[in-house]
């Protein structure tokens, strides 16, 4: 898996300082949760609920069950075939 991220992101110091993340699949009945995480508020989790995973990360309610996974190779440049 790959994830790619904004020069300007927010989000991706707290990844990289936790070395982990958790993967949440989301369903089609969840556009709710998509939307909340597609902007750049302080707090993407506020009014959604999650428990912690055993390393911290956040872990979204209902199905399918999310994966762990974690920063292994970090690419500081890459590019698109435009």
């Amino acid at each position: 898996m790959a994830l790619a991220r904004g020069k300007s992101s927010t989000s991706w110091r707290r990844i990289r300082e936790a070395g982990c993340f958790c993967v949440n699949v989301l369903s089609e009945t969840q556009e709710n949760v998509c939307l909340a995480f597609a902007t750049s508020r302080a707090d993407k989790f506020a009014g959604i609920p999650w428990t912690p995973r055993a390393c911290g990360v956040p872990r979204l309610p209902g199905p399918p069950p999310p994966s762990n996974a974690s920063c292994r190779e970090r690419t500081t440049r890459a590019t698109t075939n435009w």
